[in-house]
């Protein structure tokens, strides 16, 4: 009975890490024909057509989006004299997912 109480607690914490299983999401957006980098670039993560997290890009066109729960996002990339760009990835729980857009105006 005891195994069987404790086996039951092991499998709720299990499952309770699993549903608050959080990722990264790290990148760097740069132009397409110079490779310099976007400095202020938009960058928003949707899931269901519903913004989940975003940024902006630093000096090096880097962007940083944490805390989003494990799944496929879609990812949109937007800035002054470009075309937005949207593109779907996966985040993962362990470690960082790493995607680098390149724009062309």
């Amino acid at each position: 009975m005891f195994r069987k109480v404790l086996f039951t607690i092991g499998l709720l914490l299990i499952a309770q890490m699993a549903v608050f299983a959080q990722g990264t999401m790290k990148g760097q957006i740069t132009d397409a024909k110079n490779g310099e980098a976007l400095i202020g670039a938009n960058v928003v993560a949707k899931q269901d057509g519903q913004i989940m997290g975003g940024g902006r890009t630093d000096w090096e066109g880097n962007y940083t989006i944490k805390g989003l729960q494990v799944g496929k996002y879609e990812i949109e990339v937007s800035y002054m004299g470009y075309t937005t760009v949207r593109t779907e990835i996966n985040v993962k729980a362990s470690g960082f997912t790493v995607y680098k857009i390149r724009r062309a105006s």
